[in-house]
C-alpha cells in the first residue's frame, strides 16, 4: 500500500523525504451503526428520524406526572408548591375563568398601558395561584415571550411576583405568583 501526502497546494512532497503517519480505516455508517435509518439533517436523511429534544423520552414527563396531579377545578395540584397551578384557562370552572378575565379587561382591551397598571393588574391576577406565562399572556392579550422579557422578567427581578421554580427557569411547568414580602421600588 503507498501513501501520498500533499500539502495545501495539492502538490505531493519530494521522494525523498519520509512522513512516518499511522493511518486509521474507520468503518463506513452502515459498518458501525448497521443499516438503520439515518438520524440527522443530511439530505436524503428520514423525516421521522429525530435526534432533537423528545419530551416523551427525558424523562420530564415522568417527573411531572410523579410530582403534580389534577384537581377538579382544573388547577394543577405540584409538590412542593404552596399554591395550586393554573396552566389552562379552559380546565377551570366558568365563575373562576370569567373572575380572571374580569380582572384583566382593561389590559385585555387596551394595547397600551401604564406599566403600573399592567404591573397592578398582573399581581392581582397571581394572588392566589401560580400562572404560567402562556394563562397570563392569554389572559392580558400580550404575546407571551414579549410579555416574559418586558414585564414579568423585570416584576420578578424586582421581587414583585414569585417563580414557581426559581432554580430552573426554562421548568416545563414555570408559573408566576404575587410575592407575599414584595418589595416597592
Amino acid at each position: 500500500m503507498q501513501i501520498l501526502f500533499v500539502d495545501e497546494s495539492g502538490t505531493p512532497p519530494p521522494p525523498e523525504i519520509q512522513i512516518p503517519r499511522v493511518i486509521y480505516l474507520l468503518p463506513s455508517q452502515n459498518q458501525a451503526f448497521g443499516e438503520s435509518d439515518v438520524i440527522s439533517g443530511a439530505p436524503g436523511a428520514s423525516s421521522e428520524a429525530s435526534s432533537g429534544h423528545n419530551d416523551m423520552s427525558s424523562g420530564h414527563n415522568e417527573r411531572l406526572q410523579s410530582n403534580s396531579s389534577r384537581h377538579d377545578d382544573g388547577h394543577l395540584l405540584v409538590k412542593g408548591l404552596n399554591k395550586s397551578l393554573i396552566d389552562n384557562l379552559k380546565l377551570l370552572p366558568e365563575a373562576l375563568r370569567q373572575e380572571l378575565m374580569s380582572v384583566a379587561e382593561e389590559a385585555r382591551t387596551k394595547p397600551r398601558l401604564a406599566p403600573d397598571e399592567m404591573t397592578a393588574i398582573l399581581i392581582r391576577l397571581c394572588e392566589n395561584a401560580y400562572l404560567t406565562q402562556q394563562v397570563l399572556a392569554e389572559l392580558v392579550n400580550r404575546k407571551p415571550e414579549a410579555l416574559r422579557k418586558n414585564i414579568l422578567k423585570p416584576l420578578v427581578d424586582k421581587g414583585l411576583l414569585a417563580l414557581a421554580f426559581p432554580t430552573v427557569p426554562t421548568h416545563p411547568q414555570q408559573a408566576y405568583t404575587a410575592n407575599k414580602g414584595r418589595r416597592d421600588d
